[in-house]
């Protein structure tokens, strides 16, 4: 064991270059030529694939409904099903002779995708048999692997080229049988309708899904109040209908899909895993079992771990060491970022040996530092993700515990619940990508 130390701290000094007769400012104070600075880039880096055991998808600042399927050759088939409820409109009351038309959920595109929309995909809707009321659960919010019970007939299905950048609108027509239902519940102002509880006792929600044969994954909007939604901008469930009152007039009533604290959420699956991901958040599946790589992906709840076992060997290397300035390099796997591009947001978050996050590594101001990321589109050999992780390293280098220096890699959480975002990385192990540690640091007298 002292023989692998005593190594490992050789090693050190064999790769660091050194710049004598330097003078540089700490604080206001000038050190003299008796102070080296050195630099290496060789710091053992371990690489893992961790699962988080949940991801909170409801009750959110800026909710999102997530549908859709592809099928990732890295991953998987990835799915993501989407729950939400309505509510009644706020004036409910039909005309005299009032007749029944039709009935349609309508979608409201919010940017996001993943995938090849330019293939067919298919929204089917099914009607809930259970509750959307976390109450009823141990939690107060629903998460990425909650699930809730569903009829198996399709109330309604689309199929259709989305087109998520456009200001547009998905219309998917339900069943009659239940249009004609409620419309007839309104009429007689049935009890199921008296009042939002009620009602949410007779409509209990919704699942959106897609069938497992698409290609993509698609976000629409969830508003984050109940709000008005005459004329689309919202998303909501509408019932047409048509009445005479001296000429023939067509009108309709939205039943808006907005917030009841945790009222939606959304469901991520995976199916015909190309790797196999550990069951619990407290494992850790290195490298090393996936060619030299690791993996990170929003919704599913994948994260990468690094670790860095030897960074404390450097105070063996003199009395007076300090840390200055230390960047973490990671490179994307090469080809496979081409269909499913590379996330503009990454961060970091601090960890301990269970895998739990703890603090965000963040910038000069306090904030939560997001990577730099370098693309290189020609031959993606200059591609790469950077972070200031010079804090980190000092506090490291300080501590007293046997604990390993570890840290997170992660989508950021405002894109964990409503994103397919992900990541294949290198490795120190990997011949071509790599992770990498820059680390310029100062002996002094």
């Amino acid at each position: 064991m002292i023989r692998y130390f005593l190594f490992s701290v050789l090693l050190l000094l064999l790769f660091s270059c050194s710049k004598e007769e330097m003078s540089f400012e700490i604080g206001n104070r000038y050190l003299d030529s008796k102070t080296n600075i050195r630099f290496f880039d060789t710091l053992t880096i371990h690489s893992s694939t961790v699962m988080m055991d949940s991801i909170q998808t409801s009750g959110l600042d800026v909710p999102a409904v997530v549908v859709g399927s592809y099928y990732d050759p890295e991953f998987g088939r990835i799915s993501a099903n989407g729950y939400f409820r309505v509510s009644l409109p706020s004036v409910k009351n039909l005309p005299r002779g009032a007749v029944y038309d039709s009935i349609k959920l309508f979608l409201v595109y919010n940017d996001y995708y993943a995938g090849d929309t330019l293939k067919d995909m298919t929204i089917n809707v099914h009607r809930l048999k259970d509750k959307i009321n976390a109450d009823e659960y141990s939690s107060q919010f629903l998460y990425n692997k909650s699930s809730l019970g569903f009829y198996p007939e399709i109330m309604g299905s689309l199929t259709f080229k989305p087109r998520p950048l456009k200001t547009d609108t998905v219309w998917i027509g339900l069943s009659n049988e239940f249009g004609q239902e409620l419309f007839n519940l309104l009429e007689d102002k049935e009890i199921q309708v008296e009042d939002n509880a009620n009602f949410l006792n007779y409509l209990k929600g919704f699942r959106l899904s897609a069938n497992n044969t698409d290609e993509a994954i698609i976000g629409f909007k969830y508003p984050a109040e109940n709000t008005s939604s005459g004329d689309a901008k919202n998303p909501a469930l509408r019932l047409y209908y048509h009445y005479t009152q001296f000429e023939y007039k067509n009108a309709y009533l939205d039943f808006n899909i907005g917030t009841f604290d945790a009222s939606q959420f959304n469901q991520f699956l995976i199916d015909d895993e190309a790797v196999s991901f550990p069951e619990q958040q407290a494992e850790k599946v290195p490298a090393s079992q996936y060619e030299g790589k690791s993996y990170v992906m929003a919704g599913l709840g994948v994260v990468t771990r690094f670790e860095i076992p030897y960074l404390k060997n450097l105070n063996s290397l003199h009395e007076n060491v300090k840390i200055i300035n230390a960047v973490l390099q990671i490179e994307p796997l090469r080809n496979t970022y081409k269909q499913f591009g590379l996330p503009e947001q990454i961060c970091l978050y601090t960890s301990d040996g269970r895998n739990r996050f703890m603090s965000a590594i963040t910038n000069s101001k306090g904030i939560t530092q997001y990577a730099n990321l370098t693309i290189d589109y020609v031959d993606q050999i200059e591609t790469w993700y950077t972070f200031d992780v010079t804090s980190f390293l000092q506090s490291g280098l300080k501590d007293n515990s046997d604990e390993t220096p570890s840290l997170l890699l992660t989508i950021p959480p405002d894109n964990l619940y409503k994103t397919v975002d992900r990541l294949v990385l290198g490795s120190q192990m990997n011949s071509t990508n790599k992770v990498t540690l820059k680390v310029y640091y100062m002996i002094y007298e």
